[in-house]
């Protein structure tokens, strides 16, 4: 794994609003390069094909660790349960402070709610 992309994924682990917006990536056609946008917005140089498998590889221990039970690096590690969000899809972030069914206050979106499952 590349070493940018580790300390990105540990900065995740660390950083709520960063877990809270990699959790809400749920498109596979476009999650890699908003992961690319994201980890740009948080100073990490990474492209799409940092978060592909290298043909072939396998993960390490340490690596299959880190992503055991799914979205658990991203929306919490350790515990289990879930976690509702106020999501605005057009800017691709979430909105702590703002509620379902109004309007974005940065684009004019109607928000909406997901639910993080974490294991």
């Amino acid at each position: 794994m590349n070493e940018n992309l580790k300390k990105f994924l540990e900065e995740a682990s660390k950083n709520e609003e960063l877990k809270a917006k990699l959790a809400a990536l749920t498109d596979k056609d476009t999650v890699a390069a908003k992961a690319v946008e994201l980890a740009k917005e948080y100073g990490f140089a990474l492209t799409a094909e940092d978060f592909q498998p290298a043909d072939g590889a396998e993960l390490s221990l340490d690596e299959l660790d880190s992503v055991a039970g799914g979205w658990c690096l991203f929306a919490g590690g350790g515990s289990s349960g879930t976690k509702k969000i106020t999501y605005c899809e057009k800017c691709g972030e979430p909105k702590e402070d703002e509620t379902v069914g109004q309007p974005c206050s940065k684009c004019g979106t109607i928000l909406k709610e997901i639910v993080l499952h974490y294991n």
